[in-house]
């Protein structure tokens, strides 16, 4: 009889590993984690500032065709009333906006 309950030893080893495994595997992905952060709103475009809001993609093709003659690397947002924002880095901010604004 002690030859026959030995074999019942190993599996019974790997079955309670198993469940400990489990159990702390659960543990560790439970959701305890917290969520992950929303965007803050429509003005949160991370590196991007926005230089200047144009009514359709014409002027924005327009415009992002003068920024990147000079450089300065744009994409486009959707922005209020069916209009489009003109983003660039931070770094480009002064330059753009510079260009942008109309010489006296």
């Amino acid at each position: 009889m002690l030859v026959r309950s030995s074999y019942l030893i190993g599996p019974a080893l790997a079955m309670a590993a198993v469940g400990v495994l489990a159990l702390i595997l659960r543990w560790i992905y439970s959701d305890a984690a917290p969520p992950p952060t929303p965007r803050t709103g429509p003005t949160d475009f991370g590196l991007l500032v926005p230089v200047t809001t144009v009514p359709d993609s014409a002027a924005a093709a327009g415009l992002r065709g003068l920024l990147g003659q000079h450089g300065i690397r744009t994409t486009l947002a959707p922005g209020p009333a069916g209009g489009l924002i003109v983003l660039v880095f931070a770094a480009d901010e002064p330059r753009a906006r510079a260009l942008l604004t109309p010489s006296e």
